[in-house]
């Protein structure tokens, strides 16, 4: 195993160590779990900026990518090409790039660039050895529509009791180090400048209350959620009506 991902106490995925991609997969990896160590805001190297906020892929993609109802990402290299609503076909190179501008609010990678390479190479590790991680849906499943409609004002008295522990009052998170630093978040933001920017997925009210009602708090497991589906589609509705990050233009 890469020492790096040892350390992380990452050992979810074992790569073969003959694979002749494995050190393009374990990068891959590491572009997953640890975005903002490599392409972050604070990295050393100015060019190598392309996100434009310190959370990783793996806070929404959690468990590196492979748990099931955690916006698992096993599979998901297969789906495309993907025709579009327009006619056009979307490449698994423009998918990971949308994340980039609107998840990680920042620019889009090289599409021939290595850490686009390293990250193409993870996710088709993924896809083909689907059948040992139980192949989970690539989405939490959607929840039946709300019983009553979303309130926020019920879900901030949740946040605070539920979820602020972790996301901080102000839905700032809790870093790893310090501001300005690349260390990224134990915990991440869910809303401010810091935060996914208004065109992302989570920023979805049907996204963001299944994902809380499948994961949080993170005592929730597959099949045994914490939270009533009608306490995660409150506090989503609470999460979408706090600030972040305007769309990109045109999105």
């Amino acid at each position: 195993m890469h020492p790096r991902l040892a350390a992380l106490g990452l050992a979810l995925i074992t790569i073969p160590a003959a694979a002749q991609d494995a050190e393009t997969i374990h990068r891959g990896r590491l572009l997953i779990t640890e975005t903002y160590a490599h392409i972050g805001p604070a990295v050393a190297d100015p060019a190598m900026r392309f996100a434009g906020n310190n959370l990783a892929c793996a806070n929404c993609h959690m468990d590196a990518g492979h748990r099931s109802g955690g916006l698992a990402l096993v599979g998901v290299s297969a789906k495309y090409p993907a025709p579009q609503a327009d006619g056009s076909m979307e490449s698994l190179a423009d998918r990971i790039n949308g994340c980039m501008e609107r998840s990680m609010n920042g620019r889009p990678l090289p599409e021939d660039g290595p850490e686009m390479a390293q990250i193409v190479a993870y996710l088709e590790m993924l896809t083909r050895d689907a059948g040992s991680f139980g192949n989970p849906a690539e989405d939490p499943r959607p929840l039946p529509a709300a019983a009553t409609p979303p309130d926020p004002g019920r879900g901030a008295s949740l946040y605070a009791s539920e979820c602020a522990g972790c996301h901080a009052a102000d839905g700032s998170g809790v870093r790893n180090g310090q501001p300005g630093d690349d260390q990224g978040y134990l915990h991440p933001p869910l809303w401010g400048r810091d935060s996914f920017n208004a065109a992302a997925g989570m920023h979805r009210l049907d996204t963001l209350a299944a994902f809380i009602h499948a994961n949080m708090p993170l005592s929730a497991i597959v099949g045994a959620p914490v939270l009533s589906e009608q306490d995660a589609w409150d506090i989503a509705a609470f999460i979408e009506a706090q600030p972040r990050p305007p769309a990109p233009a045109g999105q």
